[in-house]
């Protein structure tokens, strides 16, 4: 009988082992990786696999996150397709003819960091820039990125945002 039982000790302590090793091999493989810091304070980070969702006056909330491969797979289509490796390092927009715009609530520099294929690339931008084609372009992926994101189930069960930036 104190076989029996030490044999399934060790049974149940394989299992746990084995379930507790699934559970660190972690999210899909991230064969494009992505950094994306959008509006005020939302952020998809695969490098480190996270996403955080401004609430407004609510703060931020962090989650684990990742694309999966299909969605990948979007993103670097988009990506090849606006040619993004070769757009400028930065669309920051400038005064011209002594015309000053401003933003309000400013949400700052935006940027989008993709590494694919041995390539590492950062765009920085502002909101209003004087680079209009390339603006059009890099709009294009960041509006399939946003897409993905939060049409995402994991995204949707993040709580609502309140109230707004004045």
């Amino acid at each position: 009988m104190k076989h029996f039982i030490a044999l399934l000790i060790l049974l149940l302590l394989s299992v746990g082992l084995l379930s507790c090793n699934n559970l660190l091999s972690g999210p899909e493989e991230q064969v494009i990786n992505i950094h994306y810091k959008y509006d005020f304070r939302d952020e998809v980070n695969t490098f480190n696999h996270t996403l955080t969702k401004d609430l407004y006056s609510k703060g931020t909330i962090t989650i684990d996150y990742y694309f999966s491969h299909q969605e990948q797979g979007k993103i670097i289509e988009k990506a090849l397709d606006i040619n993004f490796f070769n757009l400028p390092d930065s669309l920051i927009w400038t005064e011209v003819d002594l015309i000053k715009c401003q933003l309000e609530p400013d949400p700052g520099i935006q940027y989008l960091r993709i590494r694919y294929n041995n390539q590492d690339k950062t765009v920085y931008w502002y909101l209003i820039n004087s680079i209009p084609g390339e603006y059009k372009k890099l709009k294009e992926l960041t509006s399939v990125i946003r897409n993905i994101i939060e049409t995402n189930y994991r995204y949707k069960l993040l709580p609502d945002r309140e109230g707004g930036m004045i």
